[in-house]
């Protein structure tokens, strides 16, 4: 019960760290996404763009946590169960259940960060400093 509430906390700490990532990233780059705009890129295309690099943030999170975690529960904790009463079973379910709801955090929070953002005209946004 103690390490769900923990995973619960860490796992929302990650998302808000992303969120926060995101938003940060697109409003830093504003003046990147107009002089896109001004020679000829759609909003359509801009959003495609941050989505799918939300998207391979997504995948590079998925990757490394699987690689990861699965090497650090084999080594690490799977040789710390030394008592003659416990025995240690690796469970991947919890772990896979997690990773569609990683992918679509991973696309859909660019998408709804870049669509809030982007309410000034081009010009506005190359004449800012």
């Amino acid at each position: 019960m103690v390490g769900s509430v923990l995973a619960l906390i860490i796992g929302i700490i990650g998302i808000l760290n992303f969120v926060n990532a995101c938003i940060t990233s697109i409003i830093t780059r504003k003046k990147e996404f107009a002089a896109l705009k001004a020679i000829g890129m759609t909003e359509r295309q801009i959003r495609r763009m941050v989505c799918m690099e939300g998207g391979y943030y997504a995948a590079g999170v998925i990757l490394f946590s699987l690689v990861l975690g699965t090497l650090f529960s084999y080594v690490v904790i799977g040789n710390f169960v030394i008592f003659w009463f416990t025995t240690y079973r690796f469970i991947i379910w919890p772990m896979m259940m997690v990773l569609p709801f990683m992918v679509v955090i991973g696309i859909v929070v660019p998408y709804i960060t870049i669509k809030v953002t982007d309410k000034e005209s081009v010009v506005e946004m190359l004449r800012e400093e």
